[in-house]
């Protein structure tokens, strides 16, 4: 399921980190990150090479982040 974080209005060369948190389940899954400014697809993560290591998620701070 897709989740989204707009920020309205970012100073010039502000740097932002990003993180999935796999919170349910235990089968291996692969996250694919798309980042966009004013609208526009900037960057996408995940896709090739694939993100590895998620296979162990539970709530709280002990999932594969």
């Amino acid at each position: 399921m897709p989740e989204n974080i707009n920020l309205d209005n970012p100073w010039e060369n502000d740097q932002f980190r990003v993180l999935v948190h796999f919170y349910s389940g235990f089968l291996t899954t692969h996250p694919v990150i798309n980042v966009y400014c004013g609208g526009t697809l900037k960057n996408t993560f995940g896709l090739t090479p694939p993100v590895n290591g998620f296979d162990y998620g539970l709530y709280d701070d002990e999932g594969d982040g």
